[in-house]
């Protein structure tokens, strides 16, 4: 939480400054240059969770779906759930 109020912070120094430096326009160009920024550090912090899943699937801790069960095993583990014909139900 106190991120958030330092990010307010330092959006209304860095806009007022920037106001001040470069006139009407320097609101325009602070909120540009923030916007660029926070688009940068979302598109690494979307690769560096890429890479995090690629080493947890290499290490094991995650199941590679390319290793799922063939169609035969999942009509095998399901036919061993259908009760016979004329059976009664266990209540």
């Amino acid at each position: 939480m106190s991120y958030f109020f330092l990010a307010i912070l330092i959006f209304i120094g860095g806009n007022l400054l920037f106001g001040w430096l470069f006139g009407g326009t320097g609101s325009f160009i602070f909120t540009m240059l923030l916007v660029g920024f926070v688009g940068y550090q979302y598109g690494a912090i979307r690769e560096l969770r890429s890479r995090m899943e690629e080493l947890e699937k290499r290490a094991g801790l995650l199941p590679d779906p390319d290793e799922s069960m063939s169609d035969e095993e999942i009509e095998k583990e399901l036919e061993s759930y259908i009760e016979p014909p004329g059976s009664r139900p266990s209540l």
